[in-house]
């Protein structure tokens, strides 16, 4: 996965120089080193899964853009710019979750 040239892979498992990993990593573990093992241990086992997204995988724009009217409310969605980081990134976990209990 690290070869891949376009891959992040070696930012969240190294040192971060342009990536912010710390969305990622939170999601596998609150300490910085179990959340890079256990990073590193799912994408051994499920790297090429991840790496080939299938078509039937995604939402059309439309769908997306109505999951997102549905969890923002009157929010506008170029809100999240200017947002809080953590009220940010818990609305994007919600999109997550929204997202992968579709699928």
């Amino acid at each position: 996965m690290g070869e891949y040239p376009w891959s992040s892979y070696v930012e969240y498992v190294g040192h971060s120089s342009i990536t912010d990993i710390n969305f990622v990593l939170e999601i596998f573990s609150p300490s910085p080193e179990k959340a890079r093992e256990l990073f590193v241990e799912y994408m051994d086992e499920n790297g090429e899964e991840v790496h080939e997204l299938k078509s039937k995988d995604r939402l059309s724009d439309d769908e997306a853009k109505q999951t997102v009217r549905q969890l923002l409310g009157n929010l506008a969605a170029n809100q999240l710019l200017t947002m809080e980081k953590e009220k940010r990134d818990g609305y994007l976990r919600q999109l997550k979750e929204k997202w992968t209990d579709t699928n």
